[in-house]
């Protein structure tokens, strides 16, 4: 009967010690998991500069070609600024077409609700870092 006991304790302990060793990795495997507050800027550099790094390794660039590379990169940013400053009115009309159109669907008090609800959005986008 001792043995039996001594048995059921031993195999008790290696269930509670599998569940801890199980507990602890899953645990590390979460909070390895690191969630980027990055903005968009410093996705963008992170971004170029992996590139850049990845091009000058598999191609072998030199270091003037490395250089010209990165004037490329910054012309092509530049035009796709650009690009969104002159459509960004045709997108607001866009937008400003879709909030008519949800608002010709809503009776007055989901007019003044949804009101509320664009304004404390807008409020959100002003406050989150510039690009993201």
């Amino acid at each position: 009967m001792k043995q039996s006991a001594v048995r059921a304790a031993f195999y008790l302990a290696l269930t509670f010690l599998a569940g801890a060793a199980v507990g602890v990795f899953g645990q590390r495997i979460y909070t390895s998991q690191i969630v980027s507050a990055d903005t968009r800027t410093s996705r963008s550099g992170e971004y170029r500069r992996v590139y850049i790094q990845e091009m000058e390794t598999r191609l072998h660039l030199d270091p003037e070609q490395k250089q010209r590379l990165g004037v490329i990169l910054d012309q092509t940013e530049s035009q796709f600024r650009q690009l969104n400053e002159r459509h960004r009115p045709e997108y607001r009309a866009i937008h400003d077409a879709q909030v008519e159109q949800i608002n010709s669907l809503l009776n007055p008090a989901q007019r003044t609700e949804y009101a509320t609800l664009r304004a404390e959005r807008e409020e959100r986008r002003k406050k989150r870092p510039k690009g993201q």
